[in-house]
């Protein structure tokens, strides 16, 4: 008996440990490879890499980059599919499991949608659609030769809102979006000029002022107002 209850007090020792690691945060240090990567348009790599750090922190709730790395699995596995690394199978088994959870898109420029058919690549379009404020953002290689994600969002906001919001303050700005993942939808001709659709309900808006702050209301959240330089597509910075 002895020797019995030593064995469990080992095994729980053991699990417990597992545990805390496996619960621990994610670091600055642990995302600036995969930063890297996505700089020089490495979707493989990125993909990789930020499958399996997320794999280790998705218990994390209060860092923040487990948002930003469901987001960049997305995009570096749509790079990958593009680019014949990855199949669409394998890329839309993967992104319907972040169904349901939170993203934290890439900075982009922000504009007001004036002109729907014509696209503006990585740029943030806020656009208003009868009573609501809607989003949209064209994410692709930085050559603009593949649409990686078309991102769509739903912003629980009212035209009402906006004047509140100070929407105008935003444009030419850099803003982040963020929302609750509700589908995905893939490219059904498989084809590698566009490969999928994203569609974001309870969707956000983060500002990024590089000198004064965005003027406070209720609608953008002080915890979520940042005065720091402007995030960039090419490193995907989070503040």
């Amino acid at each position: 008996m002895p020797q019995l209850h030593k064995f469990i007090l080992i095994l729980i020792f053991i699990f417990s440990a597992s545990a805390s690691v496996f619960s621990q945060e994610v670091t600055r240090e642990e995302m600036l490879p995969i930063f890297q990567k996505l700089g020089t348009e490495s979707w493989t790599d990125a993909y990789a890499m930020s499958k399996d750090l997320l794999a280790k922190h998705e218990d994390d709730i209060t860092s923040g980059f487990p948002e930003l790395l469901r987001y960049i699995t997305i995009l570096a596995g749509a790079g990958s599919v593009s680019e014949g690394e990855l199949s669409y199978e394998s890329f839309g088994k993967y992104a319907t499991t972040l169904i349901g959870k939170p993203l934290k898109m890439a900075g982009h420029p922000t504009t007001f949608d004036t002109d729907d058919s014509h696209a503006r690549f990585n740029q943030n379009e806020i656009s208003m659609k009868h009573d609501s404020v809607k989003g949209h953002c064209t994410s692709s290689n930085k050559a603009k030769t593949s649409i990686y994600c078309f991102e769509n969002y739903d912003f629980p906001y009212t035209v009402s809102d906006t004047a509140e919001m100070h929407l105008s303050t935003m444009v030419g700005e850099s803003t982040r979006w963020g929302g609750i993942l509700a589908a995905v939808e893939l490219n059904p001709n498989k084809s590698k000029v566009w490969i999928s659709r994203l569609h974001i309900k309870d969707a956000w808006i983060h500002g990024f002022i590089p000198t004064e702050p965005m003027p406070q209301n209720p609608i953008l959240k002080k915890e979520k107002i940042h005065v720091n330089p402007p995030v960039t597509y090419d490193t995907m910075r989070i503040h």
